[in-house]
């Protein structure tokens, strides 16, 4: 029985957690998640928004083995890497062949750089088929497809002219149009059908007044001014 005063020998026995082992234990585990983060990690494949399909897809097998395959991503980085001039050239023979959207062969899809991969999906697709890349199975854009479509412009009937020359005259002139102000009319309204494409302008009754008041500046003028007497002279008798 101890009475406090003994000197006792007690062994405390200390545990360290960690050490060498445990440091590298946890230096694999933080390299493995690493790993496992890089495999998951999605690489930007800028082609798939027009293939639907990742652009590592050998689309077309060499039979040669000194000759690679080529994938959905060759022919886009090809044609990517066109100059302007080489491009336009590949965008017109699709266009020509009916490769753009719905077979449109309408020139404004030339000008729309995305409309252009789509169409580049659409041939590379076919060609596929035949063994070769579009830019070696196009044959030579159509001319014709190339001519921009004539302008469709309206015209208005003699009859027509004839009804807004008599309504300008009337408000201009207090009197229906003679008959060189028709003519004078009908000059005025083709001329302003014919550049409407260009001006965007179509022809009015306000145009033929123009015309009328140049034509006849002083009866136009006279007529203003008892339009204008008028005028004053309702406001007075009120």
């Amino acid at each position: 029985m101890s009475n406090g005063n003994d000197d006792e020998n007690v062994e405390v026995t200390t545990t360290t957690v960690g050490g060498d082992d445990a440091h590298a234990v946890l230096d694999a585990e933080f390299e493995a998640r690493l790993v496992a983060l890089e495999d998951q990690t999605i690489t930007y494949d800028p082609w798939e928004q027009y293939t639907t399909i990742p652009s590592d897809v050998i689309i077309i097998r060499s039979d040669d083995y000194l000759e690679p395959d080529i994938t959905i991503g060759d022919i886009y980085e090809i044609y990517n890497n066109l100059s302007e001039e080489e491009r336009r050239a590949v965008d017109e023979k699709m266009l020509s062949q009916g490769y753009y959207a719905y077979g449109s062969k309408d020139l404004s899809n030339l000008e729309s750089p995305a409309n252009g991969f789509y169409a580049l999906w659409n041939a590379t697709k076919y060609y596929a088929t035949q063994g070769v890349t579009p830019f070696d199975g196009l044959p030579d854009a159509n001319p014709d497809d190339l001519i921009p479509e004539a302008p469709v412009v309206s015209s208005a009937t003699e009859a027509q002219i004839n009804v807004l020359a008599d309504s300008a005259a009337g408000n201009l002139l207090g009197r229906n149009a003679t008959a060189e102000e028709r003519q004078l009319a009908m000059s005025v309204v083709r001329e302003l059908e014919a550049s409407a494409p260009t001006t965007g302008m179509r022809p009015s009754q306000a145009d033929i007044e123009a015309a009328f008041a140049g034509s006849a500046p002083q009866e136009a003028a006279l007529r203003g001014s008892e339009k204008a007497l008028s005028v004053f002279e309702s406001i007075v008798g009120r």
